[in-house]
């Protein structure tokens, strides 16, 4: 199991009420995947909120910095 797994499935059953995680652009992507099946791509500077609803996660904001 990787890192990145553990973290999430720690995070989904046993994890804050709120937690905040911060990581460069390319591992949000995955982050986002592994709980909701959505494709994103994230510019630098965005940002993305995950909402856990029980144990299903949604993406409730995608925020992109425009040039």
């Amino acid at each position: 199991m990787s890192d990145l797994t553990a973290f999430l499935d720690q995070w989904k059953y046993s994890g804050a009420e709120v937690t905040v995680v911060c990581s460069h652009g390319d591992v949000i992507p995955m982050i986002v995947d592994q709980l909701t099946g959505g494709l994103i791509s994230i510019k630098k500077a965005g940002w993305c909120e995950v909402e856990l609803v029980g144990r299903d996660s949604y993406l409730t904001w995608l925020v992109q910095k425009y040039d």
